[in-house]
């Protein structure tokens, strides 16, 4: 019993003493996830891994069929 108590002691400890250092990136400028790391903005969803951990290609969305759909409702006739 003792074991295990000291286990998740030593664990609680050390969850609670982690810190994160962001990056406040310039107008103009992403951070890299918890890197602190700023890239230019179209770098962001390029297809290309700059950040070296993919932050910078998370969150991008679904683009396919975009241009379509514009032409199709905002296109000349």
């Amino acid at each position: 019993m003792q074991v295990y108590v000291a286990v998740i002691f030593a664990y609680g400890v050390s969850a609670l003493n982690t810190t994160e250092e962001k990056a406040t990136c310039p107008l103009g400028y992403f951070p890299c996830g918890n890197l602190t790391v700023c890239l230019p903005q179209p770098l962001h969803c390029n297809g290309i891994d700059d950040c070296g951990n993919q932050a910078d290609e998370e969150n991008c969305g679904d683009n396919n069929g975009w241009p379509h759909l514009f032409d199709k409702y905002f296109g000349l006739p």
